[in-house]
């Protein structure tokens, strides 16, 4: 059998990729802006990458035409949102499996701008999946809340543990010229409202307010936006700007040096999958704080493998002092093994990756033999909605550049 597996950007769709090509032949398609970070990763694996150009007017047209001429048996699409989905259900006859994120479903919950027409066309599309891998039993209720209901299974696909390694706090220190001495909270999520950085940020605030001896890290992706500047602002008013260390697209490697140098680590986004970066660091058995969310409560509980907080600043500054005080070590060890032993059964990459390839591979499923009307329309309306709306924004084009240019500014005024 030979499968394709099409990505629209998501960060965790190549070690995917390469661990499902373990127990069947796949080929890659991938976006070309993402071609550099992921391209020599399949090549060091032996898995046949092709790269598609999603920027455009003509970009349906082309990712159609080349969807069309695979030589393939099966498509996985990663995420249920954007065009290479769209494309993938309109183009083929073959069946079609989607890995639903979270984010995708979710948007309204997020910091996505979806219309309405999108939503419906992310919803008949994913009527048309031959299989449907959620993230977390949340999804799948969603799913059926919006009346989907074929060939749904749970897959929480989850990590990598080759080389996952913690080291020694004092030496990645030294190696990473960071404090001995500080107390170090780590913020390894986007720069986006989403992932409320802002309610880590203050709370730092609020605790080197009371402690001089902390400092926090930030990993992420750079972006410049609003909010990126809103979070150097909001330290820069509070005098904390030399206490804040930005080490920002990290490799793989290197995130694990600074996974290990710090003393806690914090994620509390409103809207998620179950993040790799959570999942990375219960099984290096890093202290860690995590928002409660539905998709986060499926898999821990509190005091028991994980430690949680309801997403404001009070309850996170409380559950961040709980975690570095020492009269709490034994009962922390005891939740950090359970935390592990959590990601061990339930966060296996290779085990997933074998389940969805058993699932794929023994049930029978027949060629699509027509298209939906309905979702031709509804996408033809999404293009004609999104080039309403880039008309639009092109008359706009000279003030967008000299906002660009305004950020530009104000971030290295801030740096």
């Amino acid at each position: 059998m030979d499968i394709g597996i099409i990505n629209s950007g998501a960060v965790h769709a190549i070690p995917r990729a390469i661990a499902i090509s373990k127990y069947i032949n796949v080929k890659v398609f991938i976006e070309t802006g993402n071609k550099s970070t992921s391209h020599k990763y399949l090549t060091k694996n032996k898995i046949e990458t092709i790269f598609f150009d999603s920027a455009g007017s003509h970009s349906f047209i082309k990712l159609n035409k080349l969807l069309k001429n695979l030589k393939i048996d099966l498509l996985i699409c990663n995420f249920a949102l954007g065009t290479h989905f769209y494309s993938s259900i309109l183009s083929l006859k073959i069946p079609i499996a989607v890995i639903v994120m979270g984010h995708d479903l979710l948007n309204d919950e997020g910091d996505s701008q979806v219309s309405s027409i999108e939503k419906q066309l992310v919803i008949e599309c994913l009527k048309k999946c031959d299989f449907i891998f959620a993230k977390s039993e949340y999804l799948i209720s969603r799913l059926h809340n919006r009346s989907i209901k074929n060939n749904i299974y749970l897959n929480y696909w989850g990590i990598s543990f080759n080389n996952l390694v913690k080291f020694n706090k004092k030496e990645i220190r030294k190696q990473l010229h960071l404090p001995q001495d500080k107390i170090l909270i780590l913020s390894m999520r986007a720069f986006e409202p989403r992932c409320n950085i802002d309610i880590v940020t203050q709370s730092f605030i609020n605790l080197r307010k009371i402690n001089d001896n902390f400092e926090i890290i930030y990993l992420g992706q750079q972006v410049v936006s609003e909010y990126y500047i809103k979070i150097k602002k909001l330290l820069a008013e509070n005098n904390c700007s030399d206490a804040a260390h930005f080490y920002l697209n990290q490799t793989f490697q290197d995130v694990l040096y600074f996974y290990s140098a710090c003393d806690v680590a914090v994620s509390i986004a409103k809207s998620d999958g179950f993040p790799n970066s959570v999942l990375e660091l219960m099984a290096m058995k890093v202290p860690l704080i995590v928002g409660e969310i539905p998709h986060v409560k499926e898999l821990l509980n509190h005091k028991k493998n994980s430690v949680l907080c309801t997403i404001d600043t009070i309850d996170l500054e409380n559950k961040i002092q709980w975690v570095l005080s020492d009269t709490n070590k034994t009962e922390l060890e005891y939740i950090l093994d359970n935390g592990a032993d959590t990601v061990m059964k339930f966060g296996d990459l290779d085990n997933n990756a074998q389940m969805l390839a058993g699932i794929i591979q023994k049930k029978k499923t027949e060629n699509r033999k027509h298209k939906s009307i309905k979702i031709i329309f509804l996408f033809l309306m999404l293009r004609a909605l999104n080039k309403i709306s880039l008309t639009f924004s092109s008359k706009f084009h000279i003030a967008n550049r000299k906002k660009a240019a305004e950020f530009k500014s104000q971030m290295q005024l801030l740096d």
